[in-house]
């Protein structure tokens, strides 16, 4: 799996080894930045984060055939353009 974000505020999910999107979702503002928690037992690694020229950013579910929110909060009031997800 991969997951792709542009200007246009689309979320993409994609098979790379098939080369194929699996699903896509579209929230407004520009997306600048992604991150995907680091993969461990409870999460599977299927939790992002996304930072948006809003300022807002989106915690995702990656499920097995949509994208499903989990968080959304106003960061900033200017964009968002690094985000990382650290171990705790």
């Amino acid at each position: 799996m991969a997951i792709t974000t542009g200007e246009d505020g689309l979320v993409k999910v994609w098979d790379y080894l098939r080369e194929k999107p699996l699903y896509q979702v579209k929230y407004e503002g520009r997306a600048e930045c992604i991150d995907i928690l680091r993969r461990s037992d409870v999460n599977k690694g299927r939790i992002c984060v996304v930072g948006y020229s809003t300022g807002v950013v989106r915690v995702l579910g990656l499920g097995e055939t949509k994208l499903e929110m989990a968080n959304v909060f106003k960061a900033h009031d200017t964009a968002v353009v690094k985000v990382k997800y650290c171990p705790a």
